[in-house]
C-alpha cells in the first residue's frame, strides 16, 4: 500500500510465489572500559539486510500483477525524471506466512517500502511454465507478529521456558 496524494492506493492479491524473509543484525563496535582493558562488542546500530527484499511473481495472460509493481514505479518517476516526495511513494509491504489450515502463523511488515527494480522478464513459449518475474523492493525496517499461539500444556511449557531466558539477560 502506498499513498497517492490524499489516495490511498492498495494492492492486494498479488501471487508471489518466492521471498526471502529480510534479516536482522547489529552493528558492532568494539568498546573498552578503560584504556588498555579488554574489549566487548558494544551495539552501535542496526542492518536490515541492507534493506533490500527479492520476491517472485505469477504473470498470467493478463499481466496484472506486473502491471500494478510498474504502475507503482511510474507513479515515482516521469518521463522527464521528475521525481516524486519520499513519502508520497513509500508504502508498506505486509508478507504472510500461513499454515497448512490456511490460517495466518507469521507476518512480517516492511516499512517505508518500494519496487527499486523489476527485474528482466523472458518470455518463452516452448517452456511451457507458467511466466514469473522477480521484483526486488527496498524498504527502511521491519517488523515481525506471530499471529498464534501455541496450544496445549507442553507449548504452553516451552513458552514460559523460552520467556523466561529471554528475560533473564536484560537488567536495568
Amino acid at each position: 500500500a502506498f499513498k497517492e496524494g490524499t489516495n490511498n492506493f492498495s494492492m492486494r492479491g498479488l501471487r508471489c510465489t518466492n521471498v526471502s524473509l529480510p534479516g536482522r543484525s547489529f552493528i558492532t563496535t568494539p568498546h573498552s572500559t578503560y584504556a588498555g582493558g579488554p574489549k566487548s562488542n558494544r551495539i552501535a546500530g542496526i542492518e536490515y539486510d541492507g534493506g533490500l527484499v527479492q520476491m517472485t511473481f505469477m504473470c498470467d495472460h493478463s499481466f496484472e500483477d506486473k502491471q500494478k509493481l510498474e504502475l507503482w514505479q511510474q507513479y515515482i518517476f516521469d518521463d522527464a525524471f521528475h521525481y516524486q516526495y519520499y513519502d508520497d511513494y513509500v508504502g508498506r509491504i505486509e508478507i504472510t506466512q500461513e499454515g497448512q489450515d490456511g490460517l495466518p502463523i507469521y507476518s512480517i511488515e516492511l516499512d517505508e517500502a518500494y519496487p527499486q527494480s523489476i527485474q528482466t522478464q523472458t518470455l518463452d513459449a516452448a517452456n511451457g511454465e507458467i511466466q514469473t518475474f522477480t521484483c526486488s523492493f527496498a524498504f527502511r525496517s521491519w517488523s515481525s507478529q506471530f499471529t498464534r499461539s501455541p496450544t496445549g500444556i507442553l507449548e504452553g511449557i516451552f513458552n514460559l521456558q523460552v520467556c523466561i531466558s529471554s528475560i533473564e539477560g536484560f537488567t536495568q
